[in-house]
């Protein structure tokens, strides 16, 4: 690296600004990066002078590796631009070394990334300033448009604690069928809450009555807590008349398995 005074090569400025609100101060000068004959600022670009520190380099990649070693947290907004930046130039990400560092890695996740380009300025301050991980950016990415929207809101409204944004998420994705609207509500919320946990009061209660019509032989199971329309039934039996017997005691109560189905899907569970 050389320390070059009143340089007069014309210097790329925009390029390699990957920060993201970051007060920066510096009185050196900032280090330039020369690539392909041209010229590229890595840091202190709040810098008002012709002094430069100037180092050369033989990829894109290489440079993109050295403007992240000057600096240290780098958040998923930093990461976002890091990851634009380098698909401007065409570096093999894989040779991005922030991006293994990081434990970013995958379809999913680089998909993610980019994503936050996309949000609005409130949402990428808020998960700066929360530290939120990128695993939960991925499951907001997942959600549809409208609950989306609900989140954005929240955040606007509320910017609310780590915590009670992840217990949105698991929300939002425990009663997405059941939500219409596109803005946080509250007291909307609780309301599905309530009608939600007497639906499942009452699923259980037919769901009950049910199971008393085959003894204690055969077994219905909901892992999904009915969630979904999956069951699993065990039969118990010693021999082959014991299993015929059970059999014929399920058809027996077609009926009733039918009414406790049709049920569910009054409930919007199947």
């Amino acid at each position: 690296m050389r320390y070059i005074s009143n340089f007069d090569g014309q210097i790329d400025k925009e390029s390699f600004n990957w920060l993201y609100k970051r007060s920066v101060n510096s009185i050196y000068p900032p280090i330039i990066a020369r690539v392909d004959n041209r010229f590229y600022q890595l840091n202190n670009f709040d810098y008002d002078g012709d002094d430069v520190f100037l180092e050369n380099f033989e990829s894109y990649e290489s440079v993109v590796n050295f403007s992240t070693s000057l600096y240290s947290n780098i958040n998923l907004v930093e990461l976002a631009n890091i990851l634009e930046v380098a698909e401007n130039f065409k570096c093999n990400i894989d040779k991005v070394k922030v991006f293994q560092e990081r434990g970013v890695k995958g379809k999913k996740n680089f998909e993610a990334l980019k994503n936050i380009l996309n949000m609005p300025d409130k949402f990428k301050s808020y998960i700066v300033d929360k530290n939120i991980t990128l695993k939960y950016i991925s499951l907001f990415l997942r959600l549809k448009q409208n609950l989306k929207d609900i989140v954005l809101d929240y955040i606007e409204k509320e910017t609310p604690s780590v915590g009670d944004f992840r217990k949105l998420l698991n929300f939002l994705y425990d009663y997405s069928r059941l939500i219409n609207i596109d803005f946080y509500d509250k007291e909307y919320f609780e309301r599905i809450k309530r009608e939600k946990n007497k639906q499942l009061f009452d699923v259980l209660v037919a769901f009950d009555e049910l199971q008393k019509q085959f003894g204690k032989n055969v077994k219905i199971i909901s892992k999904s807590n009915f969630e979904t329309c999956d069951f699993e039934l065990n039969v118990r039996f010693s021999n082959t008349d014991e299993l015929f017997m059970e059999i014929e005691k399920i058809k027996e109560n077609k009926d009733k398995i039918e009414e406790f189905f049709e049920e569910l899907k009054d409930y919007d569970l199947c």
